[in-house]
């Protein structure tokens, strides 16, 4: 998923430890890369990253960037789905 798709607070699938889990987004944060070629040349290169907490065990989860979010879900009654396309 690109940045300008993820939603503060919104419940997103992560592969955790090798197993895909519903990560609800709590809030952004933005690091500096020093390490780039980029910076010894120019300005740093600043990179957003997510942090979030695992719905099933409560453990907070990141910092990650927006391209680990596979697509979003929402809690039906209990359970989680995919909400319908926009447009569809």
């Amino acid at each position: 998923m690109k940045r300008s798709e993820i939603e503060i607070g919104g419940t997103y699938v992560i592969r955790v430890s090798g197993k895909l889990a519903p990560v609800r987004i709590t809030h952004e944060r933005t690091t500096t890369a020093w390490g780039t070629r980029a910076s010894q040349y120019g300005t740093p290169k600043r990179i957003a990253k997510f942090m979030g907490v695992n719905v099933r065990t409560g453990r907070t989860i990141g910092p990650f960037t927006a391209a680990k979010c596979r697509w979003e879900i929402v809690d039906v009654n209990g359970r989680w789905e995919r909400p319908l396309q926009k447009g569809a």
